[in-house]
């Protein structure tokens, strides 16, 4: 078998069990993954998507339509925790959200208004977080590190300021 992901923390699960990224595509989000793939594998082929048992309608869609036999196949599902479990205010004034799915987007609402700044991993999630009320900043590439440059904050590998 051949894989494709998304972002770099994939990529890097991927390598630690032995396998590699073949595609090599750095997308925004599954819709971006989708085209990409179009472009460089020729159809039929047979594509296997694993994920969550509740996804949008990309890449399965994109991928069909393209006359690929794409298979989803549902890995795990994202629960919320009960609201009861959770604090009345979770944030300070100052604070952001890091978001990594529409999915986290829509429990955080159930629960607390969006009144705070948001980070989301790629335009599917910003879409999610901007149609919930949040203001939103979108990572250039779907993984921590973009998020956290994305927010304006130093990171690791970022060069230190000096006077």
């Amino acid at each position: 078998a051949q894989f494709g992901v998304l972002g770099e923390g994939t990529a890097t699960a991927l390598q630690d069990c032995g396998r590699n990224d073949h595609l090599g595509v750095r997308a925004l989000d599954g819709s971006g993954l989708a085209q990409e793939f179009i472009k460089r594998v020729p159809s039929p082929v047979r594509v296997l998507l694993p994920g969550p048992a509740h996804r949008m309608d990309d890449p399965h869609a994109t991928l069909s339509a393209a006359g690929y036999d794409a298979i989803e196949l549902p890995l795990y599902q994202t629960d919320a925790v009960p609201a009861s479990d959770l604090p009345a205010s979770p944030w300070q004034p100052d604070d952001l959200i890091f978001f990594a799915s529409p999915s986290a987007v829509h429990a955080c609402v159930a629960v607390w208004e969006p009144n705070t700044p948001c980070i989301a991993i790629g335009e599917t999630t910003a879409a999610a977080a901007r149609l919930a009320g949040f203001k939103v900043a979108i990572a250039d590439t779907p993984d921590l590190e973009a998020m956290i440059q994305a927010a304006g904050l130093a990171t690791a590998n970022s060069p230190k300021e000096t006077s």
